[in-house]
């Protein structure tokens, strides 16, 4: 394992073209942070990767701002997205279990 960037939780969502991996990492001086990356099928041979990071002192408020924003949704769209029997978007793929997913695998 990397000395400098030690990988704590990790999973994948699949979503049509898109995967979406959530990477929560602590680097060497015990600073952990979340890492959020797309990768984009552009054609049968590429992918395009963004990458963001997030340290954990704002993780919170960034769940809160994505829930603000379902909020919206949930309460502002004509059409409500379809659900599966657990809740989740039946448009979504549910997520990989830990651990199958690193930043430094996600060539998918």
């Amino acid at each position: 394992m990397d000395t400098e960037k030690k990988k704590l939780f990790s999973t994948m969502l699949p979503a049509g073209r898109r995967t979406y991996f959530f990477d929560l990492k602590e680097n060497e001086r015990g600073d952990r942070y979340l890492i959020l990356t797309e990768s984009k099928r552009i054609d049968e041979t590429s992918r395009e990767r963004n990458t963001i990071l997030i340290p954990d002192r704002d993780i919170e408020e960034f769940y809160y701002a994505i829930e603000d924003i379902l909020n919206f949704l949930k309460n502002n769209s004509k059409e409500k997205p379809a659900r599966n029997d657990d809740g989740n978007s039946a448009e979504l793929s549910a997520p990989a279990e830990e651990g199958n997913a690193s930043t430094d695998e996600h060539q998918i």
